[in-house]
């Protein structure tokens, strides 16, 4: 579905936009909860906070207020008391060290549902994480 006309500028679009990725990682047994103006972005933000077991999270923020807007910075990291590893297949930059966080970056409401589909159905396949970990 072509969703290109949202923006983080209009809170109608934000609120819209955030409530389409909760239902989404939904959709894959992935938890999100939607915060509307969290304290620590502001009034003009909404974020949805999205976690998979003991596993995966991310936080997803619509700020209307940043400088580079429709741009999404995608940061995932474990949970503290996770002992899982993302694997070399997920994300765009997963850390080599560690192997606990992976960044990417999404242009556009489309690329980021785009990529959050594909992120969501290799958690819930399992394929995010390294196997025997």
């Amino acid at each position: 579905m072509n969703t290109s006309t949202l923006t983080v500028r209009r809170k109608a679009d934000r609120a819209q936009m955030a409530a389409r990725v909760a239902a989404l990682a939904t959709s894959y047994g992935v938890v999100a909860t939607v915060r509307p103006e969290p304290t620590f972005l502001g009034p003009r933000a909404t974020a949805v906070e999205i976690s998979h077991g003991d596993g995966a999270r991310l936080d997803v923020w619509f700020d209307g207020a940043e400088a580079v807007q429709d741009s999404f910075v995608l940061s995932w990291f474990m949970g503290s008391s996770s002992d899982q590893r993302y694997s070399d297949t997920f994300g765009m930059a997963v850390n080599p060290v560690h192997r606990h966080k992976a960044t990417e970056v999404c242009s556009g409401f489309d690329d980021l549902m785009d990529v959050l589909q594909y992120r969501f159905a290799m958690l819930a396949d399992g394929s995010a994480y390294e196997r025997g970990k």
